[in-house]
């Protein structure tokens, strides 16, 4: 499918390398990886997105609670869990066809 259409990073580039000029080097630094993952079938596709969503929510989590030795209360521990999944939700890109 991407192969198809060589040129799509080049659009890409010509349209936002002005004011985002990492994308557009990391896909043509990384172009073979970025094929091989639009080989996958779009199911599969949502599911890596909803994965890395995931591990990443899980990561911020464990890096939040390792910064506490420990909680006095149970609702402490809660609170903080709590304000770890607020910061993540506000400023994420939606995932597709996700409620």
């Amino acid at each position: 499918m991407a192969e198809s259409q060589p040129g799509c990073h080049v659009d890409f580039a010509e349209r936002w390398d002005k004011q985002y000029p990492t994308p557009s080097k990391s896909w043509i630094n990384h172009w073979n990886r970025i094929i091989s993952f639009f080989a996958f079938p779009s199911d599969i596709r949502k599911a890596i997105y909803t994965t890395n969503a995931i591990e990443s929510m899980n990561m911020t989590l464990r890096k939040v609670l390792r910064n506490h030795r420990s909680f006095p209360t149970d609702e402490l521990a809660m609170k903080v869990i709590y304000l770890a999944i607020v910061f993540l939700r506000s400023p994420t890109v939606p995932i597709s066809n996700s409620n």
